[in-house]
């Protein structure tokens, strides 16, 4: 009774409690460039499609803030926003750690196994990691790509051309 029992569902409620919610559902999170206040609002010129910005964005402003996203992009935001607030929030404690911890297998006790603590949390960040640096290098690849189909294009182009004179010469003969 002296203390209190948090069910799983505690942490997540804290971090999306402390934000405001906007009218299509997503939280209002501070703008992540400057901290201020970011607001909800439709664009009449695309069709009435959601987007989110700073307080301070003002394209003819001298002190303007340069957050602005579309709704797709602002969810991506929020998620990484809420997750350091998750990741703030649960401690480390014990993580890498090995344990012995019952192991039952069929329904029936079979001793003890060591297992090693990890936490969710930070395997995902170390994947997000992982895909950062891949990213890059598949950013270099792509490039390289588009370079190669532009040279073929130009050197299928440069045949066309000498094959038409061809033909020409031959027709004139």
């Amino acid at each position: 009774m002296g203390e209190p029992s948090f069910g799983s569902s505690f942490i997540p409620t804290v971090a999306l409690s402390q934000y405001p919610v906007g009218p299509s559902g997503v939280p209002l999170i501070p703008c992540p460039k400057c901290g201020d206040k970011v607001v909800e609002c439709k664009s009449w010129q695309n069709k009435g499609e959601v987007f989110f910005k700073c307080v301070n964005y003002n394209e003819y402003a001298e002190k303007k803030c340069p957050f602005f996203a579309w709704l797709a992009d602002y969810k991506k935001v929020v998620a990484k926003k809420l997750k350091e607030d998750l990741q703030a929030a649960v401690p480390y404690e014990g993580h890498g750690e090995t344990k012995a911890l019952p192991y039952q297998g069929n329904g029936e006790s079979k001793g003890l196994v060591e297992m090693k603590l990890k936490s969710r949390l930070y395997e995902e960040e170390r994947m997000d990691l992982k895909m950062d640096k891949h990213e890059g290098r598949m950013d270099l690849k792509m490039d390289k790509l588009i370079g190669l189909v532009q040279l073929l294009v130009v050197l299928c182009l440069v045949i066309v051309v000498i094959v038409l004179l061809g033909v020409v010469v031959l027709i004139t003969k």
